[in-house]
């Protein structure tokens, strides 16, 4: 009667009509008019208008539960950057401190100067760009090659590479190479990372042919029988396999474009894993990690 009394009259609003049809088609009326058919039992459509009534309960309590549950901490960019300063300073410390252990314990010409030591102190607190130039240039200034020892010089450049003094760092593993010595793993390590972050693969190759030559004319250092690092080879292959590999997915089209010569590249990255060429230049061998490298590249 309501619903033909609006139907003819014209006079109901919006919301009238609104809760006009929400009262027709209310579950009471539906099980009245069912009632009425026939086509379908009261005990039917009583059970499903419960399992309905649960099933709405239930979702209100899950989502009441996952209101009061608290997300994970998300990283953000600058607690990354927080991060990798942290660890910068820790390394930059424990060569400082292993410097200072040097010059305690050491041999007499193995030991660094004290205006050394204080300067690299100075690298550990320097928080911006600016001051760690700065310090590298007061570093420069001090004639490392000239006037400290090899062991005093892994050191600095092992410092200098964390820092991102890329210039002060290869400039000592030039000269080091130069008087046919061959350095320590934890130095030239350090920078060959630091060649891989700038991209300076042309720069990686030269050292690391030269450290395999060094390797092979050198007989005065013990460390020359182990051949060079397999870190260093690694890093060389991860910088090779950048050319094609964006953020450890494939290369989209803009950046094949940007490095035209990434698949050359590969296929130098794929000649270093030939049985015997590696271990013939370097003296060492491809391990799990440079085949997982060059196959997640390919």
């Amino acid at each position: 009667r309501v619903s033909s009394f609006v139907r003819t009259s014209g006079f109901a609003t919006i919301d009238t009509r609104k809760s006009v049809n929400a009262l027709l088609n209310s579950p009471a009326q539906k099980m009245k008019e069912s009632r009425n058919v026939g086509t379908l039992p009261l005990g039917t459509i009583f059970h499903s208008l419960t399992e309905k009534r649960s099933s709405i309960r239930l979702k209100v309590k899950q989502n009441s539960r996952a209101e009061l549950t608290p997300s994970p901490p998300k990283q953000n960019q600058n607690q990354n950057k927080k991060k990798s300063s942290h660890n910068r300073k820790t390394a930059l410390k424990w060569v400082v401190n292993n410097m200072e252990r040097l010059a305690e314990e050491g041999d007499e010409q193995d030991r660094p100067s004290k205006e050394l030591i204080a300067t690299l102190r100075q690298l550990v607190y320097a928080r911006t760009q600016t001051e760690v130039t700065e310090v590298g240039r007061l570093l420069e200034s001090l004639g490392i090659q000239e006037t400290e020892s090899f062991a005093t010089q892994e050191r600095v450049m092992k410092a200098a590479a964390v820092a991102g003094l890329v210039k002060l760092s290869c400039d000592l593993l030039e000269h080091m190479l130069s008087q046919n010595h061959f350095p320590s793993p934890i130095a030239y390590v350090g920078v060959f990372h630091t060649l891989r972050q700038m991209g300076r693969v042309s720069k990686l190759e030269e050292f690391l042919y030269r450290l395999g030559e060094v390797r092979r004319n050198s007989s005065s250092s013990s460390s020359t029988s182990e051949g060079v690092d397999v870190v260093a080879l690694n890093t060389y292959l991860a910088a090779l396999c950048d050319q094609v590999t964006e953020n450890g997915r494939q290369s989209s089209a803009r950046h094949k474009r940007r490095f035209p010569s990434g698949y050359s590249s590969l296929r130098t990255a794929c000649k270093w894993l030939r049985p015997g060429l590696a271990n013939g230049i370097l003296g060492t061998e491809p391990d799990v990690i440079s085949y997982t490298t060059v196959m997640n590249a390919a």
